[in-house]
């Protein structure tokens, strides 16, 4: 189940998570959400055709980059900790 909705880290993540934890393959598509707003302008980003979220991981990670590499993942992880986000396949299918 791919899940989209306004707000990414409440309701929709809610939804999500109860997803995985009834057993269904769920990703939350952050491009349907509420960060669809400040991303659809960068074209380096996004690609109307595909999701990908390493593709956003990728973003987030650059844009925080200016503050050194630790200070990115610390700060992307504590941003996305739920498996639900599609950054971690391997853990997110066995969650």
């Amino acid at each position: 189940m791919v899940i989209g909705g306004y707000h990414f880290s409440d309701c929709v993540k809610k939804v999500g998570e109860m997803s995985l934890a009834m057993g269904i393959n769920t990703i939350i598509d952050l491009d349907l959400t509420d960060l669809f707003f400040s991303l659809y302008s960068q074209e380096d980003y996004f690609n109307i055709e595909q999701y990908n979220p390493n593709k956003y991981r990728e973003y987030m990670l650059n844009r925080l980059a200016e503050y050194g590499e630790k200070f990115a993942e610390k700060q992307f992880n504590s941003m996305y900790p739920s498996f639900i986000y599609g950054f971690d396949e391997k853990d997110k299918k066995t969650k």
